[in-house]
């Protein structure tokens, strides 16, 4: 009944502005066709929708799951680790290097393969860029840098 009704005021808009809809009857299976593809395409997107969500928690886990440190000599091994700057409210992705020279280096560049471009600009020297991590290359950025080295114990 709903349905019928609704293709009545369906057939009552589109007959006002195309008079190629003066037929309801013979234009209700066409509809009803398109109708069926859009619920289609609204199931796929719900879908696609759904991982998307997924995706997005499984990533938030991943990065709660990593250590914030204040200091790279806090580290125990060379990996990805989260480093609290002081003018920042969310801590930043750091590189720390456990293996050279004893360890407890900050990686302020990563570069090694020419994967990523580093002609940049001043924006994104300021903001840093690239993937902060052991096998990709990146730029940490001039704004961490200095909260890193102004002063104090960092």
């Amino acid at each position: 009944m709903l349905t019928i009704l609704c293709l009545s005021f369906l057939w009552l808009v589109t007959s006002a502005v195309d008079p190629a809809f003066s037929h309801p009857y013979q234009d209700q299976s066409s509809v009803e066709t398109r109708l069926d593809q859009l619920e289609l395409k609204l199931n796929k997107t719900n879908h696609l929708l759904a991982k998307i969500v997924t995706s997005l928690d499984v990533i938030q886990q991943q990065t709660s799951q990593l250590a914030v440190i204040k200091t790279c000599s806090e580290a125990t091994t060379t990996k990805v680790y989260q480093l609290r700057l002081p003018l920042r409210a969310t801590p930043i992705d750091v590189f720390c290097d456990m293996e050279l020279l004893d360890g407890g280096w900050l990686v302020i560049q990563h570069r090694f393969d020419g994967s990523v471009d580093f002609n940049r600009s001043w924006a994104e020297y300021r903001d840093g860029f690239g993937v902060v991590g052991p096998s990709s290359e990146f730029w940490l950025g001039l704004e961490a840098v200095f909260q890193l080295t102004k002063g104090g114990k960092a």
